[in-house]
């Protein structure tokens, strides 16, 4: 008799511990989506303010390396970019020591389309090369392949995040789904300011290594959760885990000028990582398309 109440208490303690976490998972989530809608909209703000300032001539990241992003047409707005090297860094601007982008900004403020400057760059090789820049507007084909585009992609994917998980919220797939497509949309809806002004590139590396994770959870949760993971269901988040790993030592690296290029490899552990993540959803989709007993399952994963 003892016994018998014991287990059931027990059972309903487990399944009282289970409803909690599930609830605060789906708060984490909810507060990732409402992160990634003040990225979006900040994108934009930013964005706007960048394009009303003259164009130096190319693109250059936190550390002010020239990253090799250039126009996909010829055109005289793009000047520096034909001077410099992948690697190269901006140092000075009308002999004036850069070490941001604000600085930089906040040089051209009051400049105008038309007017001269000069760039001073640090070469890979360690030589110091000025350059006499005009200044021009941001090209309008330039700007749509760069800011229009990729907004309208974080547009999509907010959209989608926010529609999953508010049918879903309560299934680890559909909060995997909206960690992951809240990661799409801070990666599209951020770019632009990664290569412009930059004050998101710390949560865009962080949303990064977490949307190759949040794809490995989803890989693990759809259409069908392996049967490891009824009694270990904290397996499901080893890719976030991963994920938050990476990004927290790229965070390390982000803004070592002593070493300013640094960073890149530590964003290529994560890109590597979302490439795992790529592979590891296809083939568990692979498998349950060919292996599940159930067709409702196969159905899903193709």
């Amino acid at each position: 008799m003892t016994a018998q109440s014991i287990q059931p208490a027990s059972q309903f303690g487990f399944q009282r511990h289970g409803s909690l976490i599930n609830q605060v998972l789906q708060w984490v989530v909810f507060a990732y989506q409402a992160i990634a809608v003040l990225i979006f909209l900040g994108g934009l703000v930013l964005a706007n303010r960048w394009l009303q300032q003259p164009f130096i001539g190319a693109f250059y990241e936190h550390t002010l390396v020239f990253n090799g992003s250039g126009p996909d047409q010829a055109d005289p707005a793009w000047v520096l970019y034909t001077k410099v090297k992948v690697g190269d860094q901006l140092i000075a601007v009308n002999d004036m020591p850069v070490r941001s982008s604000a600085e930089v900004r906040d040089i051209l403020r009051g400049r105008f389309p038309g007017e001269e400057i000069t760039a001073t760059v640090l070469s890979t090789s360690g030589e110091e090369r000025t350059f006499e820049i005009t200044l021009y507007s941001f090209p309008s084909h330039s700007r749509t392949v760069y800011f229009v585009i990729p907004a309208i992609l974080a547009a999509i994917f907010l959209v989608v995040s926010m529609w999953i998980f508010g049918f879903r919220r309560n299934e680890p797939a559909g909060r995997a789904f909206s960690l992951f497509t809240s990661s799409l949309t801070i990666l599209t809806g951020a770019y632009f300011n990664l290569i412009t002004t930059h004050e998101f590139t710390v949560i865009w590396t962080l949303a990064c290594g977490l949307a190759g994770g949040a794809l490995i959870n989803l890989g693990l949760v759809f259409p069908i959760e392996p049967r490891v993971l009824f009694k270990r269901p904290y397996l499901r988040w080893g890719g976030i885990l991963a994920g938050l790993i990476l990004a927290i030592y790229s965070f390390t690296t982000l803004f070592d000028f002593s070493q300013p290029t640094a960073y890149i490899r530590s964003w290529q552990y994560i890109y590597g990582l979302l490439a795992i993540g790529v592979f590891f959803y296809i083939c568990m989709n692979l498998y349950h398309a060919v292996y599940a007993q159930s067709p409702v399952v196969k159905n899903q994963a193709r």
